[in-house]
């Protein structure tokens, strides 16, 4: 059992499933993001609303927002 499984580890596989599957999931997460800043959604999603969540660990505030905003998109 130990030799099988030592075969099947060292056992050499080609990578360029990989490789199109993060190329296209990439291009994907790059227009989902450019498709929110353009309608405004992050703006109205995630900024304006009046209450937003919080727990201990996480403390999140308004003010940096804008700037994380700023950030996302430089």
């Amino acid at each position: 059992m130990a030799k099988n499984l030592n075969t099947y580890l060292n056992k050499t596989t080609d990578v360029s499933p990989l490789v199109i599957f993060r190329i296209g999931f990439g291009i994907m997460m790059c227009y989902g993001i450019i498709r929110f800043w353009i309608k405004g959604w992050i703006e109205t999603i995630y900024i304006q609303p009046n209450f937003h969540f919080s727990y201990f660990g996480l403390y999140v505030q308004l003010i940096f927002a804008q700037a994380t905003n700023e950030y996302i998109f430089c």
